[in-house]
């Protein structure tokens, strides 16, 4: 069986290690492909000698239970059940939807009420509103 490519960051990428979890390995940096924040954690339990932090570093699955994590000259083998890989998609969606202007009289207020709860006197106001 051929290795299967999982994912290719670009750049720094951090190892964070636990081995008191069950996610031992997790990496954090930006993916190749598409230059989002990709973090991509083990289930098991990290091996020796990993680095705190790798550059252009790829991971490729071997079989069920083993991930090869290559950067440079350098591999690892990594024995995992699995794997969860989670990116961050919020740049892409806020370029799609862009957030709603608040409304002129929503800002009005929401400064007068924090001017208000700045003084004593108006605390006082705002505390008496609310009984």
């Amino acid at each position: 069986m051929s290795a299967q490519p999982v994912i290719a960051y670009r750049g720094k990428v951090e190892l964070r290690l636990n081995a008191a979890s069950p996610l031992g390995v997790k990496l954090v940096g930006r993916s190749a492909d598409t230059n989002e924040t990709a973090c991509l954690s083990f289930v098991g339990a990290p091996p020796p000698n990993l680095p705190s932090e790798l550059h252009d570093p790829t991971v490729h699955r071997i079989d069920a239970a083993s991930y090869r994590l290559a950067a440079g000259e350098r591999a690892w083998t990594i024995p995992a059940t699995g794997i969860h890989l989670h990116r961050d998609v919020s740049e892409v969606f806020y370029r799609a939807v862009p957030p709603r202007p608040v409304p002129l009289s929503k800002r009005i207020f929401w400064r007068v009420i924090v001017g208000l709860a700045a003084t004593p006197l108006g605390r006082a106001l705002l505390a008496r509103r609310g009984r």
